[in-house]
């Protein structure tokens, strides 16, 4: 697993599917993933969130990452469909959800749905040392910008450490399907999750170490790795973005939601 803050990717940027957007500038996709994020927080209307969701995830599919793509949303299905099981679990005790839908949750997901979608590329398809960079460049203190580019750097960091466990399971001649996990959860729960826990422990130690042996704080008048340029079509996109979250605020604050729908409206 490369933790280094100093790893280069190069070979995975030449890939198909990876040029358009490792062309864009590290500070236009940090700012899409902020702004889309509050956005998405502030926004409540189901069809404001549908309006970023929508955009977020040609966003996302951009990068051409289908199998990563697949298997967040299924995660993300699995987490619904959790949540929804345990609030029916408390509904048989207590009056928890006072009457409303159970798809009130949908709004909630939604936000979470769209924050991965727009921070999905920022990890897959940009390296450590640009997002250091460009984190620099905005004058972040260290105890912001470290903690942010550890976080980004840890999703693929944990992909990866799912598919080695996968893999490894595979050699010893475990089967790891969905099959599985709901024939023998706790033991399908022992071989995977565990190993799993104890990889990300080791993952966000090495993360640190590896900051640290390469000096980040300690001199901020290092010179990049690579310099940053910020082109016409990085403007366009940060143009047509803020036209998107416009159209959200737009939609949130002119387009009435129906009454059917008002157990949505969170």
């Amino acid at each position: 697993m490369q933790e280094s803050f100093a790893v280069k990717v190069e070979k995975d940027y030449e890939n198909k599917g990876f040029k358009d957007m490792a062309g864009i500038d590290v500070r236009v996709k940090l700012i899409i993933t902020f702004t889309v994020s509050i956005a998405a927080v502030i926004l409540s209307s189901i069809y404001a969130q549908i309006v970023l969701f929508g955009f977020s995830l040609i966003y996302a599919l951009n990068m051409r990452k289908p199998k990563v793509m697949a298997l967040t949303y299924l995660f993300i299905m699995l987490i619904f469909f959790t949540a929804l099981c345990s609030l029916f679990i408390i509904n048989m005790f207590t009056n928890f959800m006072e009457g409303r839908s159970y798809f009130a949750l949908t709004v909630p997901f939604m936000r979470m749905v769209t924050m991965i979608n727009v921070l999905l590329p920022l990890a897959f398809t940009t390296n450590m040392q640009s997002i250091l960079t460009a984190l620099k460049s905005f004058r972040l203190p260290l105890f912001i910008y470290l903690p942010v580019a550890v976080m980004i750097r840890f999703i693929p960091a944990f992909i990866n450490d799912i598919k080695q466990i996968i893999e490894s399971l595979a050699t010893r001649g475990i089967d790891v399907s969905f099959k599985s996990f709901f024939t023998h959860p706790i033991r399908m729960g022992r071989f995977l999750f565990m190993p799993l826990l104890f990889r990300s422990l080791r993952a966000s130690e090495e993360l640190g170490i590896a900051a640290e042996l390469k000096g980040i704080g300690l001199n901020s008048k290092v010179r990049p790795y690579k310099s940053l340029k910020f082109t016409l079509n990085d403007l366009f996109i940060l143009i047509f973005f803020a036209f998107i979250i416009t159209a959200a605020f737009v939609v949130q604050y002119n387009i009435e939601v129906p009454e059917s729908l008002r157990s949505l409206h969170r």
